[in-house]
């Protein structure tokens, strides 16, 4: 019996074991109520975390296997990131740098980007940042903007010359996550879009293109 994402709705079985993002379905399991989990063993299948979940024989990420994860010593970090007894994953993904302190790795919650932090280094994604720190390190806002004692940073990438005492980012009042004045920051010398220098009146004129925008929303 196959199941693709026209017969979702039939036969549909709620199981514990398969948690919020999976389902069996006519015998398969399925991911979001659309994706068949291709190899999966529908009887020792357990989601584990967001997405994550794994069988007598795999780990999933999603829909797909996480080759050559060890599923006995696999477990969740959070925000996207996990370890086993050989590497670090992020969404699924083997990290692309091998050297990473397994044993010290921690998530850093941030809404709109992922950082993870070993006794080293900061990791975004799996990218280290370079010259980061790992005891100082700062997710402002959203996450887009970070600072330790040693430098800014836009999703990583070091802002050369910000003040490092002073660099905030702009944070919006509005509850939507659609805005996004948090791309915009400041230090006691200057402004920053995106990372980059600007002036006063641009940041402000991107604020209210940006509030102007959201009205269109508005109920």
């Amino acid at each position: 019996m196959t199941t693709n994402a026209k017969n979702v709705n039939i036969n549909y079985s709620l199981d514990p074991n398969l948690g919020y993002d999976y389902s069996l379905i006519d015998g398969c399991i399925i991911f979001d109520r659309a994706v068949p989990v291709v190899g999966a063993d529908i009887k020792t299948f357990k989601q584990i975390a967001h997405n994550y979940a794994k069988d007598k024989n795999s780990v999933f990420y999603m829909d797909k296997k996480i080759e050559g994860a060890d599923i006995e010593t696999f477990r969740v970090l959070g925000e996207g990131y996990a370890v086993d007894k050989n590497h670090a994953y992020v969404l699924g993904k083997l990290f692309r740098t091998m050297n990473v302190d397994l044993e010290t790795l921690t998530p850093i919650l941030a809404f709109l980007a992922c950082y993870i932090k070993d006794k080293n280094i900061v990791f975004v994604g799996d990218e280290p940042i370079e010259g980061s720190d790992p005891d100082s390190f700062l997710v402002l806002a959203s996450g887009r903007y970070a600072k330790d004692k040693n430098h800014v940073y836009y999703l990583g990438t070091t802002i050369q010359g910000a003040d490092i005492e002073s660099f905030v980012a702009l944070e919006s009042t509005s509850t939507s996550i659609y805005i996004q004045i948090d791309e915009c920051a400041k230090d006691k010398n200057r402004f920053y879009y995106k990372g980059e220098p600007t002036s006063e009146e641009e940041v402000k004129r991107f604020i209210d293109e940006e509030q102007k925008r959201m009205k269109k929303y508005e109920i």
